[in-house]
């Protein structure tokens, strides 16, 4: 999880910051994930949790256990868990396959299955093998099942409103960001599954009226509570929103995030918003933002709804504050 940022730019810029996934990076350090407070916490203590390869992920040749497994809801939901946990530390070779039998299952599946669940299949599969193609790391071999398959899909059938998204997003250089870490963070595979919204809570954070010298010294803090106090190699989340309803670059998304807690990071987007809404609630400017930012992640990287978290979902907290988890449970 390293980072790496932008200027400010329009919505095309946005979009290409969020496309800039990378392949898995095998053997890197877990980064200690980070946490909000509950009452009398300060902001993001948590214990380290380091990640461990799954003891039956691979088969006794080396191979993932899915590999030669009849096609079926069992083998792709073996697929998913072994891309949620294992593809992290697997020859890339093995990754791109796995997102390509994937949707070439879903796609088999979708076709033989009950019509209420063909379209949502259909995409997913669509998104599956758009993803094989666009890999670096996709074999001739593979690339080309992967226009077979979108071959057989044709042209969608109904085209969604792309999704609305703000208008640019702020850089780190904006803030005044620290150089991050490489080494104490873990590349994604590519791959967002969830999104988690958290807010800052920070001790002794008063109110913030969106002032932006505020809203840039308050995310200088987050991120030196995270470097500095718990040795994290950037600051924990993807993105920010303040009280006025501007959206900062945090973490670049070419790495997992710290702010779920050990493997909830894994393909989990983190958004934060200034301020503590257990005390007030958040401003109409912030939820607009947070609304257009949240609905662009999920329509880019087809994040369905009730994977769209507060963090005390994933975990014994307040995060994000009362006011402000009524809001993202207005999602599902």
């Amino acid at each position: 999880m390293h980072e790496s940022r932008s200027p400010v730019r329009p919505l095309y810029t946005f979009a290409i910051v969020l496309a800039g996934l990378a392949s898995a990076c095998a053997g890197r350090p877990q980064e200690r994930p980070q946490s909000h407070p509950t009452a009398g916490e300060s902001a993001g203590i948590e214990a380290r949790a380091p990640r461990a390869r799954p003891a039956s992920s691979t088969t006794a040749g080396g191979l993932p256990p899915w590999v030669g497994a009849s096609q079926g809801w069992e083998k792709l939901n073996s697929i998913e868990a072994w891309l949620r946990t294992e593809a992290p530390f697997a020859d890339v070779f093995w990754v791109v396959e796995g997102h390509l039998q994937l949707a070439e299952g879903r796609l088999q599946l979708a076709r033989n299955g009950e019509s209420q669940a063909q379209g949502t299949r259909t995409r997913t599969s669509r998104a599956g093998f758009e993803r094989v193609l666009a890999s670096n790391d996709a074999s001739e071999g593979q690339r080309q099942r992967a226009r077979r398959g979108l071959a057989r899909l044709g042209q969608p059938t109904q085209t969604r409103p792309a999704a609305t998204a703000p208008s640019g997003v702020l850089p780190r250089s904006a803030w005044g960001a620290r150089q991050a870490s490489p080494r104490r963070m873990d590349r994604t595979d590519g791959v967002w599954r969830y999104i988690t919204v958290h807010h800052s809570a920070m001790e002794g954070e008063g109110r913030l009226s969106g002032d932006l010298a505020e809203s840039h010294s308050a995310i200088r803090r987050i991120q030196s509570a995270h470097m500095s106090g718990e040795g994290y190699g950037d600051i924990g989340y993807h993105f920010l929103v303040d009280p006025a309803g501007r959206i900062f670059q945090g973490r670049d998304m070419r790495y997992q995030g710290a702010h779920a807690g050990g493997n909830n990071n894994v393909g989990n987007v983190g958004i934060c918003l200034l301020g503590n809404f257990d005390r007030t609630r958040p401003t109409r400017q912030a939820l607009a933002a947070l609304d257009g930012l949240v609905a662009f992640l999920s329509e880019r990287h087809s994040i369905q709804s009730r994977r769209i978290k507060g963090h005390r979902d994933w975990k014994n907290t307040q995060c994000p504050g009362r006011y402000l988890a009524a809001h993202v449970e207005r999602y599902h």
